[in-house]
């Protein structure tokens, strides 16, 4: 007599492969995704640098001078520029997120140029993008 239908053995080879492909398929599905979040994260850093440089080069062109004062930049047309956990404020409005580090320091160039010197280490995800900008804020003199 012969038996019809699927054996034990060959039940077992289908639900091996079926595992098989299963775990292939989820493997490559979460390295495409790790790929594109550090591809987001990419462009999200520039864009924030970018979006800094901007807001830097508009305090710095509408200012004679800038000081530090209690943890703040604050330049002489009232723009104040603080970091708050990772986040980056410019007069109490929210600027930047995302921000690991935030450092700023100040030279006198002469009677009435300074140099605004500003380090901003951008976090998103496992990426990290380091810019440095450098301004003179001052007068034509």
């Amino acid at each position: 007599m012969k038996k019809k239908g699927v054996t034990l053995s060959a039940l077992l080879v289908y639900v091996v492969l079926f595992y098989l492909f299963t775990m292939t398929a989820t493997m490559i599905s979460s390295n495409i995704n790790n790929k594109i979040f550090k591809d987001r994260a990419k462009v999200y850093n520039y864009k924030n640098s970018e979006k800094t440089m901007a807001y830097l080069i508009e305090s710095t062109r509408n200012s004679s001078s800038v000081d530090v004062i209690s943890n703040k930049l604050v330049f002489a047309n009232n723009d104040e520029y603080k970091i708050v956990n990772n986040t980056v404020y410019k007069n109490d409005k929210v600027i930047l997120r995302d921000v690991e580090k935030f450092e700023y320091s100040t030279a006198d160039i002469s009677k009435y140029k300074q140099q605004v010197s500003i380090n901003i280490v951008f976090k998103k995800y496992t990426q990290k993008l380091e810019k440095n900008f450098n301004f003179v804020v001052g007068g034509n003199s």
